[in-house]
């Protein structure tokens, strides 16, 4: 069964709502981790939508508040994130960096699962190439 475009169109426009309204929701509360979280979901939301250039800035913001409340694999995938933001936008090298960035912090911090996870998702977007 294929899936009807609008439905899909629909989905998409009220994910990215349900997106927005948490970052504002956070913004407020000031909850470093619970923006990034919520960030990382609208960059999803941006990316499946097309808007690549917003996935991408959401994912870096992401990035940064992980960063700065020590959330070592949160940053990983913000990081996976932004690397598919690149992809979309077909700026290959730079999807490169993201991808390996985060696959670095994924074996730091023990997590074999996301290290593969950061390399295959690179891997298959980047045509089957190594990429990291």
């Amino acid at each position: 069964a294929k899936a009807n475009p609008k439905a899909v169109a629909g989905a998409k426009a009220a994910a990215l709502r349900q997106a927005e309204e948490s970052v504002k929701l956070h913004r407020k509360t000031r909850d470093k981790r619970a923006l990034a979280s919520s960030l990382n979901v609208l960059a999803q939301a941006y990316n499946a939508g097309g808007a690549s250039r917003k996935g991408l800035e959401a994912s870096q913001e992401a990035e940064q508040l992980f960063n700065e409340v020590q959330d070592r694999s949160g940053e990983a995938q913000a990081l996976v994130v932004a690397a598919d933001s690149c992809i979309i936008s077909n700026d290959r090298h730079m999807a490169e960096g993201y991808a390996e960035q985060a696959a670095l912090i994924y074996r730091a911090v023990g997590d074999a699962a996301g290290e593969s996870l950061a390399r295959s998702v690179a891997l298959a977007r980047l045509g089957g190439r190594e990429a990291v």
